[in-house]
């Protein structure tokens, strides 16, 4: 049974929705190609954090965890320690080559769904090799 807490670090009060996010609250979000928006992350792509509330509409105000510990949605079972990126859906799996890494599991997910405690690692950037 997970646990999945928070422990809150940076989190940039001036970023938009770039459309309705309200079903995508503890996903993975990207910058939009619109400047100052955040749209759901796709499949191994650079995000910049995790999605903390529920924008209904484009243009609202959102919250990011952008580096901190922050609950967040599996895509799949993961291992605690796993290296982890987005899938398609924004969802957190275990990274694989080519991909850019997101966050680091602080807990197991058993399955697609489950929530978990995650270390944000954000727009660092990384690369998993």
């Amino acid at each position: 049974m997970s646990r999945s807490y928070q422990v809150p670090g940076f989190k940039p009060g001036v970023l938009e929705s770039s459309a309705d996010l309200s079903t995508k609250q503890f996903h993975a979000v990207k910058m939009h190609s619109v400047g100052g928006q955040v749209a759901q992350a796709g499949a191994g792509e650079l995000a910049i954090g995790i999605l903390q509330d529920k924008p209904d509409a484009a243009l609202q105000g959102v919250e990011i965890e952008m580096d901190g510990i922050s609950k967040a949605v599996a895509g799949a079972a993961v291992a605690v320690g796993a290296k982890l990126m987005s899938n398609a859906a924004g969802r957190l799996i275990t990274a694989t080559s080519g991909n850019h890494v997101v966050a680091i599991a602080l807990e197991a997910a058993p399955s697609d769904g489950a929530f978990i405690a995650v270390k944000v690692v954000g727009s660092a950037g990384q690369l998993l090799a």
